[in-house]
């Protein structure tokens, strides 16, 4: 069955989507910018409603936003957007209200949203630390990826308000916790950009496990990670070398090496297709899209094709 790929391009200020065919081709069928937006972002984080109705794109350059799309008939189509109080890296979806994890503000952010999805201004601004990389739902739990502070940190709610219940994972220091994936069995994989690492951590919430993406010393530069629908194997890109890392997932959760493999250059987002046989990466310096077929934990390569500027955000639904 054909699925729908879509990419964040902070160079043009849009959201391209290709149809990814069953034999892995990818075809650009639309291109949508974004409105009233003038000068270039550095990156273009995005996030489904939980229908799947409406596509929210955090927008990093002068004046921030969140801006919202909505998917109908086939196509995407401008439906709103509203300022947001500091650039978003990564964002959520949850509450009904668009959560912003900022880098560079070291703060999250909460925009709610309206009855009909439409996005409304910063309602609440949260200090968590430097460096805030990514916020999102893992299991149930509401966790935030500090990388200045080399802690995953959990919010919750109180009358409607985000607060910070504390540190609940800790990594070593100077890794950069960046992003986050949490196994059904309530494993969390976490991925470290400064070590070029990922850490697996136990239900108690204590690492089991640390495995590294390249070779050799000096720092690296890890970006996204993963897991298939499945949970049997788990996939971590790092930029500085230009590749996507496979582990198999054993039984308890813990981290065999797969395969290792080039991809685009710099790396900074990829996905997995909904049924596990699919992986398409973004080359934010080669501005091209890889696509792969995943064989286990091993990545077969299966195509590329040009893209507009600066890909670095993709979602396959």
């Amino acid at each position: 069955m054909d699925m729908e790929v879509f990419v964040g391009l902070a160079g043009d200020n849009a959201v391209a989507r290709y149809r990814l065919e069953a034999n892995g081709r990818l075809t650009l069928q639309q291109q949508i910018g974004f409105p009233g937006v003038a000068g270039k972002g550095s990156s273009t984080p995005m996030a489904w409603s939980a229908d799947h109705r409406r596509l929210y794109v955090g927008y990093r350059g002068v004046q921030p936003r969140i801006i919202g799309f909505e998917w109908r008939d086939g196509m995407l189509a401008a439906h709103s957007q509203a300022e947001v109080s500091a650039p978003p890296a990564y964002i959520s979806v949850l509450n009904s209200s668009v959560l912003g994890a900022s880098y560079v503000s070291g703060v999250i952010t909460r925009n709610p949203l309206a009855s009909d999805g439409s996005v409304l201004p910063t309602a609440q601004v949260l200090d968590i630390g430097p460096k805030a990389h990514a916020v999102a739902d893992a299991g149930g739990e509401l966790l935030v990826a500090s990388l200045g502070t080399d802690r995953v940190l959990q919010l919750g709610w109180q009358n409607g308000q985000l607060t910070v219940e504390g540190p609940r994972y800790l990594a070593a220091a100077q890794s950069g916790p960046r992003h986050f994936v949490k196994s059904r069995t309530g494993i969390l994989y976490v991925v470290n950009e400064l070590s070029a690492s990922v850490d697996v951590f136990g239900p108690d919430r204590q690492i089991r496990q640390s495995v590294h993406l390249i070779d050799g010393a000096g720092r690296g530069s890890a970006a996204d990670i993963h897991l298939v629908p499945d949970e049997t194997a788990l996939f971590a890109s790092e930029r500085r070398t230009g590749t996507i890392s496979a582990f198999v997932v054993r039984a308890d959760g813990g981290l065999d090496p797969g395969h290792r493999v080039e991809t685009e250059p710099e790396p900074r987002g990829f996905a997995i297709d909904p049924s596990g046989v699919w992986l398409v990466a973004a080359g934010t310096r080669s501005h091209r899209l890889a696509v792969f077929r995943i064989n286990g934990a091993m990545l077969v390569p299966a195509g590329m094709v040009e893209t507009g500027s600066n890909p670095n955000w993709i979602e396959i639904v």
